[in-house]
């Protein structure tokens, strides 16, 4: 479990180091191989696929709402950070093998709830505490307080087997802290899902 979530924050360092914003990063993006190396990817399939994950924003696109930070719900603003937010989600799919985040609540609930830093997934059954304490850390409402991918592997590098230590690249390439900023171009406050302020916290 631990393992698996090094080798993607190890993935997406190098993506936030090449100036690469995901904006999609959760479990069904990720690939696991017959070592149990798990790979990021970004596969469009998926859209079909998990069509319950992806919800239709102002008519136009469909977005991961679940995975997603309050900035980019709010702003459309998609950065370095909002993965970091994202990958938070990720290991809470990590611990619960797999679980739909915010279940038994709608996708209106979620976005409004969210938006507004008024929900924070709850920390799983088994959850190993070093998993439990990145999330929490991938979470604060202020992106400048989240935690860094960089920061996240320097966590989890103690828990590293054979095959991360020769391979990662964590341990072969160089490291810059440049933050890299995307903007929903078609992202606007009329584009933004409104919600009812009276919404029920349950389905």
């Amino acid at each position: 479990m631990i393992q698996l979530a090094l080798d993607v924050a190890d993935g997406m360092d190098y993506l936030s180091d090449q100036k690469f914003v995901h904006r999609d990063l959760a479990a069904r993006n990720c690939l696991v191989n017959v070592n149990k190396t798990c790979k990021v990817g970004d596969f469009g399939l998926t859209r079909d696929i998990y069509e319950t994950d992806y919800y239709r924003r102002g008519g136009r696109s469909f977005l991961p709402i679940r995975w997603m930070a309050p900035e980019s719900l709010r702003d459309g603003r998609f950065d370095t950070l909002s993965d970091v937010w994202s990958f938070g989600v990720l290991l809470w799919e990590i611990a619960t093998l797999a679980e739909q985040p915010y279940q038994g609540y709608g996708n209106e609930e979620v976005v409004h709830y969210v938006r507004y830093g008024n929900i924070t997934l709850e920390r799983p059954p088994n959850c190993p505490e070093i998993l439990h304490k990145l999330m929490r850390a991938c979470w604060t409402f202020s992106p400048g307080d989240r935690i860094s991918f960089r920061s996240i592997v320097d966590e989890l590098v103690p828990y590293e087997n054979e095959d991360f230590r020769l391979n990662a690249y964590y341990h072969t390439q160089p490291h810059s802290q440049q933050e890299t900023v995307l903007t929903d171009s078609n992202s606007d406050e009329k584009d933004l899902l409104l919600v009812d302020d009276n919404a029920s916290e349950q389905q």
